[in-house]
């Protein structure tokens, strides 16, 4: 479990960020967790939205692949993967597909 507060001085709103890995399903899911009643406004799609005091606001699910499940998955869709761009220590896959 990953936990991180965050109070920003310019907005005031308070929130913290949670994310929480299950092995076996190899998912990350992560939320935000409201800290305090508060009605939070979006300026640019001219909305305010509230939140309660410790509501979760879900915000991803990220599916954890081995690299022989992506290349199974390229396959099954008539798909090659021609190669795998690999962070520094390998936890990290951006997959190239051609048709």
């Amino acid at each position: 479990m990953f936990f991180l507060y965050c109070n920003t001085r310019r907005t005031g709103i308070q929130i913290a960020f949670q994310s929480l890995y299950d092995p076996s399903a190899g998912e990350v899911r992560s939320y935000l967790i409201s800290l305090k009643d508060q009605t939070v406004r979006i300026r640019a799609a001219n909305k305010s939205l509230h939140f309660e005091r410790d509501e979760l606001i879900y915000t991803e699910l990220s599916r954890k692949y081995t690299l022989d499940e992506i290349e199974a998955m390229g396959n099954a869709t008539s798909l090659k993967v021609i190669g795998h761009v690999m962070d520094s220590n390998q936890y990290f896959s951006h997959s190239i597909f051609v048709k």
